[in-house]
């Protein structure tokens, strides 16, 4: 008996497949593989692990298939594209198709500002990228905001994310740091994985700057001991931060929402933050610590004293009340500088006189009210 063994070679082809290879859940793609070689039969498989998933659809004139991946998610699916002869496999390309949900962007950029009873805010997230199509949105605001669609309004709005936009209403709110605004895109409604979320900042009005001084708050009169830092908030949505020098003597260096300062005696400087809703101001009454800003003369005194300040911007800012006690602690002369009109005094003054003819000769007590301390200074009527 004679056998005869016939092998048959094939080359290898060069075919390739065109189609989506990160896709989302439950839905269906359809995909052509090129150059496929004539002299074989066409063939496709796909699984998810050791499941097979059943194709939509196969045509072997075109070479197209379409296969409708399941709601499992965050895995990869395994496409093998065959080339047959008489059944067995001679060539192949193979490749993976990894299907996920993802989060919503972060609305607006992760940052939304909102001007008091100005223009309504438009929200906007990645409705028609990274499969979130399929499920509703819920958006909800911060505490106290109101979100809008139609006719349909409240803390908590629900759509479909093909409705955008929803609106953020700016009617009626507060100003400052509101909270966080958060879409939530609702894949566990749709038999899918838990849900994802988007979030962003929601700030409302002109900066809030919270002033400090190397580190500590503001006090509005502060000390230092040779160089200060300054520093305000830099909000998101800040457009320009300036600092000047208003009065005084010394020097400043400002870098954005820190400047460094270096006061002789007294420097009063101002710090403006601009925002699309507004600007806000501050003023640094600064000295260096164990200075003083004022002289009282003559001491000891027949007629009068005169308390002379530095810079009349330093008495208006800072000097709430001038007080004269005898040693007993009785109150023989008092002037209040508590609102404008009684801070009128210094646009033009920067020195006041105190006339003690009238005060019995003796010893007394000088206490000038500055709000954050009082300076105390004895006084002698000769």
């Amino acid at each position: 008996m004679v056998f005869f063994l016939f092998i048959i070679s094939f080359e290898s082809s060069a075919m390739w497949v065109d189609g989506v290879k990160d896709g989302c859940p439950d839905t269906q793609y359809e995909y052509i593989v090129y150059d496929f070689p004539s002299w074989g039969d066409f063939a496709v498989e796909v699984s998810i692990g050791n499941t097979l998933v059943s194709l939509e659809s196969i045509n072997s004139t075109t070479k197209k298939f379409k296969v409708k991946y399941g709601n499992s998610t965050d895995f990869n699916a395994w496409v093998n594209v065959m080339v047959k002869v008489l059944g067995v496999t001679v060539d192949n390309t193979d490749f993976f198709v990894h299907l996920s949900v993802s989060s919503p962007s972060s609305p607006n950029g992760g940052t939304i500002l909102v001007c008091p009873n100005g223009a309504n805010v438009n929200l906007t997230t990645n409705a028609y990228m990274n499969c979130l199509f399929h499920c509703d949105y819920i958006w909800t605001a911060p505490s106290g905001v109101n979100l809008k669609y139609g006719a349909f309004q409240g803390n908590s709005i629900r759509v479909l994310p093909q409705h955008q936009p929803v609106e953020l209403l700016a009617s009626g709110i507060p100003t400052g740091y509101l909270g966080l605004l958060s879409v939530a895109a609702k894949w566990s409604e749709c038999g899918l994985a838990g849900d994802t979320y988007g979030y962003a900042e929601v700030y409302s009005g002109p900066p809030v700057l919270d002033p400090k001084v190397n580190g500590s708050p503001s006090q509005g009169y502060d000390c230092t001991t040779g160089d200060a830092i300054l520093t305000v908030n830099y909000q998101p949505g800040t457009t320009s931060v300036n600092w000047s020098v208003i009065a005084g003597t010394g020097t400043i260096t400002p870098n954005g929402a820190i400047c460094y300062a270096t006061p002789n005696n007294f420097l009063l400087i101002k710090v403006r933050e601009e925002n699309a809703c507004g600007a806000t101001e501050h003023f640094y009454y600064l000295s260096q610590c164990g200075s003083r800003s004022y002289q009282i003369y003559p001491n000891p005194s027949e007629t009068d004293i005169t308390i002379d300040f530095d810079n009349k911007e330093f008495a208006q800012g800072l000097l709430n009340k001038i007080d004269l006690l005898d040693l007993k602690g009785n109150m023989v002369y008092s002037v209040q500088f508590k609102d404008e009109k009684d801070k009128a005094y210094f646009k033009n003054n920067k020195s006041l006189k105190i006339d003690t003819k009238k005060f019995k000769r003796g010893n007394y007590v000088l206490h000038l009210d500055f709000g954050k301390y009082i300076d105390k200074e004895q006084i002698i009527l000769n």
